[in-house]
């Protein structure tokens, strides 16, 4: 099993768990670089069928599961065809849900962890381009997994953008900003982090900054969770 299969499956688990504002944790390198056993064979026709239902739940449910499928080579095909919309090979699912940017980026969030462990090979742009937009969506539960699924992508241009979310200290996206700069391996990420706990006044959201920063810096000291395929 490969250390980035190990992570992904890590992710979706945490991926349902609450925080403390309510929201859903985020995968980040802390919960990545932990050990996970929960690999499991996937019945595409699972996805298949739940796609048909206008169900978001269990749709994120279903995904977190692929992404800890030990059959990507059966579920990857389906995924892939879900990203180009390739609506005449399913005539009965539920393309207007599956078209939902909610929906889009958990499709994203697979593919683009699938390629990092090297189970397929895509070109990244238009995958980039569709989440960075959403950044600046106004339904904030988008926006917030939009700033969760571009940090797989680590690029430093887009460090700026997580940054001035954080600063903003709103409820449902200032931890997973934090979470997700914490946990990009490039430098100009972390000076980010820096730059946001001289920004912040003392108070719950600078600690927590803090907090996160030191937390990271112990699992690099464990683990290399930065050595992970780049594109």
């Amino acid at each position: 099993m490969t250390q980035c299969r190990v992570m992904s499956m890590l992710a979706a688990f945490f991926l349902i768990l609450p925080s403390f504002f309510g929201q859903s944790m985020i995968w980040n390198h802390s919960l990545r670089a932990q050990e996970a056993f929960y690999a499991k064979i996937i019945n595409p026709a699972d996805l298949l069928q739940v796609l048909k239902t206008d169900n978001f739940d269990m749709i994120q449910r279903e995904f977190n599961n692929v992404k800890m499928a030990a059959n990507p080579g059966e579920i990857m095909p389906i995924v892939l065809d879900l990203w180009y919309n390739k609506k005449e090979k399913y005539l009965d699912l539920r393309w207007d849900i599956i078209n939902k940017d909610i929906v889009r980026l958990l499709i994203v969030d697979v593919i683009i962890q699938e390629k990092m462990n090297g189970a397929i090979e895509i070109e990244e742009t238009d995958l980039h381009d569709f989440v960075y937009g959403l950044l600046f969506a106004e339904d904030r539960r988008v926006k917030r997994s939009a700033i969760s699924v571009i940090s797989h992508f680590d690029r430093v241009e887009d460090v700026d953008e997580i940054l001035d979310l954080a600063k903003k200290v709103e409820k449902v996206t200032f931890r997973t900003s934090v979470i997700v700069m914490t946990g990009m391996c490039n430098l100009e990420a972390a000076k980010a982090v820096d730059e946001l706990v001289n920004f912040l006044p003392d108070g719950d959201a600078r600690e927590y900054v803090v907090d996160m920063r030191q937390r990271e810096a112990e699992v690099r000291k464990q683990y290399d969770v930065c050595s992970r395929p780049k594109f």
